[in-house]
């Protein structure tokens, strides 16, 4: 089984196929996912809960990690230029301080 395919496979089991366009959570244990929906296309962004005080998730938001979107539809797969993982990271960041969430994304990079 191809990487993607696991991942397909994974947000279809995390979320509804009639979720809104917007930020969706999901954890399992100490981990999970926040998704990002936008038209037909996901972006999984991995999370963890720290031990750390003073946050209240890891979130693996740097635009290294932001790389590719999936449309759970035709199971199409693709690579996200950089310009859009900026604007992603700069929603998500609006996002998690609207949601009161202390989280340790380095925004810029």
């Amino acid at each position: 089984m191809k990487e993607y395919e696991y991942i397909i496979r994974s947000i279809m089991t995390d979320i509804p196929e009639d979720t809104a366009d917007g930020f969706l959570i999901k954890t399992h244990e100490r981990g999970g996912y926040i998704y990002f929906k936008e038209d037909s296309f996901i972006v999984p962004i991995a999370i963890e809960m720290p031990g750390v005080r003073g946050l209240d998730m890891l979130v693996f938001g740097e635009t290294e990690h932001i790389t590719h979107k999936y449309n759970l539809k035709n199971k199409e797969i693709k690579k996200i230029e950089i310009e859009e993982r900026f604007r992603i990271q700069n929603l998500l960041a609006k996002w998690l301080e609207q949601k009161n969430i202390k989280h340790d994304i380095q925004i810029g990079k």
